[in-house]
């Protein structure tokens, strides 16, 4: 009994002693714990700050681009708006009537959105036609669409189509070509100068074969604007119109603004 009582009072010993062993390491783990959790807190919280700071950085920086964007635009927009107001003035003293003239205005800004020409230089461009082919501000809008859209499918960008433009106004105004005028319009645009050979002279003719008919007189410039405004809206038999050959060469967000 005695040796069952001291070896109950033995294991009771032996067992407080290893709770008591055991309660140590668990505080100490507890402790170990909380030290973590306050640890991961504390790395969580700066992580947050930086986050928090790199996130502004961020927003600032894109609001900044954003503005600095609209900010590059607003003279175009201004521009635009000038145009709008001032342009139908300028053709009524040429002795177009108000309503012809707005809606000349409109035709062009319409047929420009989306395209990287300014309206201003369309409408300048409109102006010069109106002039040199005298049939029209009707007429003159169609063509100065239609040579623009030429132009852009070239996929030379804008400035070389400005130059092509010049050149071709020099064309209209003169009546006549000239070699370093056709040369320049072959650069540009070379697979729409082609198009508009074939379309003009059969499907084996060259630009050259197009520069010999109207230098010869077998061709009018009438009959080669008449064909340009044509084949802007309806396209060749192997080939889109100008109108979707340009949307193509210039579509991106740069001309989407």
């Amino acid at each position: 009994m005695a040796t069952s009582v001291g070896s109950i009072e033995y294991n009771a010993r032996i067992n407080t002693a290893q709770l008591k062993a055991d309660a140590a390491v668990a505080s100490k783990t507890v402790k170990g714990v909380g030290d973590s959790s306050e640890a991961s807190a504390a790395q969580g919280s700066a992580a947050f700050a930086k986050f928090g700071k790199v996130g502004l950085t961020a927003a600032i920086a894109g609001a900044t681009a954003l503005v600095a964007v609209f900010a590059s635009k607003l003279p175009a927009a201004i521009s635009r708006i000038d145009t709008l107001n001032n342009a139908p003035k300028i053709l009524q003293n040429l002795g177009y009537s108000a309503d012809e003239s707005t809606k000349a205005i409109d035709k062009m800004d319409k047929g420009l959105r989306g395209l990287p020409t300014t309206l201003d230089g369309g409408v300048n461009a409109m102006m010069r036609f109106v002039t040199t082919t005298n049939k029209g501000i009707d007429y003159a809008t169609d063509l100065t669409l239609a040579f623009n859209n030429m132009l852009l499918a070239g996929g030379r960008g804008p400035q070389e189509a400005a130059r092509g433009m010049q050149q071709f106004t020099q064309i209209l105004g003169r009546g006549k070509v000239e070699m370093e005028e056709w040369n320049t319009l072959n650069e540009v645009m070379p697979a729409q100068m082609k198009q508009l050979a074939t379309s003009m002279l059969g499907p084996t003719a060259t630009t050259m074969d197009l520069y010999n008919a109207i230098k010869e007189g077998n061709i009018s410039i009438e009959q080669m604007t008449d064909k340009i405004v044509e084949l802007n809206k309806t396209g060749g038999a192997n080939f889109a119109s100008y109108e979707k050959q340009a949307k193509d060469a210039t579509f991106g967000i740069a001309t989407a603004f």
